[in-house]
């Protein structure tokens, strides 16, 4: 219906591609941010926190900005190839990996993704590799993550999101550089909405609750997992 159609094209014009677009985010897109000018962005990082937070948007967001051809004080400048593939879903950049902990978190899956880690860079300096549902390896494929973890390639960046942060091997998490994400709330998502001039337009013309909208886009904007 209306409300639905409408919530559609709000949300997927407000999914952030860069960490300056991040809603309710601040404390943690400020220390990545200030990371990324420095040159000192953590190997190991942990996003937790739960559903449809942006966990698995926020890594995306902070490979942009390190595979940046042309950053902006740290940030991507959300239009280069590189930022472009890592923000269109029917794109993928090379060095941008999605794996999916909860399907693919046995030992050998591991051990795969080890060998893989060390191959190096297509373009750029850097490869990223972002574990969603972190909670899921198995015990034994978290002990081969430990090994990764405390002596990961040079080149490689791991960006961990978990839901149950509590259910991951506590030696994992400990080697990680963890931000607790937290839900944004209804005025800091309206804001963000309106400060888009098209967005605007069609917000005061919406003749049913606000509030609808809002609650459709939470569900949204949690992104599906991009296979390679």
């Amino acid at each position: 219906g209306t409300v639905f159609s409408v919530t559609i094209s709000l949300a997927a014009k407000s999914r952030p591609a860069r960490l300056s677009e991040v809603v309710g985010q601040r404390h943690a897109t400020s220390v990545l941010l200030k990371a990324l000018q420095k040159g000192a962005l953590p190997q190991q990082i942990l996003f937790s926190g739960g559903s449809g937070l942006g966990k698995t948007t926020l890594a995306r967001c902070v490979a942009a900005a390190l595979l940046c051809e042309s950053p902006v004080d740290g940030d991507s400048c959300g239009a280069c190839q590189s930022c472009l593939d890592i923000s269109t879903p029917s794109r993928i950049h090379p060095d941008v990996v999605e794996f999916d902990a909860a399907s693919n978190g046995q030992k050998e899956q591991i051990k795969d993704l080890a060998t893989r880690a060390q191959t190096a860079p297509q373009r750029g300096t850097h490869r990223v590799y972002i574990i969603d549902e972190a909670h899921g390896l198995s015990r034994e494929g978290g002990q081969a993550f430990l090994k990764l973890l405390e002596e990961p390639p040079p080149h490689v960046i791991f960006m961990l999101a978990t839901t149950d942060p509590e259910k991951m091997l506590r030696t994992n998490r400990s080697r990680c550089v963890e931000f607790e994400l937290t839900r944004p709330t209804d005025t800091e998502l309206a804001e963000h909405l309106v400060r888009r001039q098209s967005d605007q337009r069609v917000l005061r013309h919406l003749a049913f609750p606000v509030g609808i909208v809002l609650q459709q886009i939470r569900q949204l904007l949690r992104p599906p997992l991009r296979r390679h």
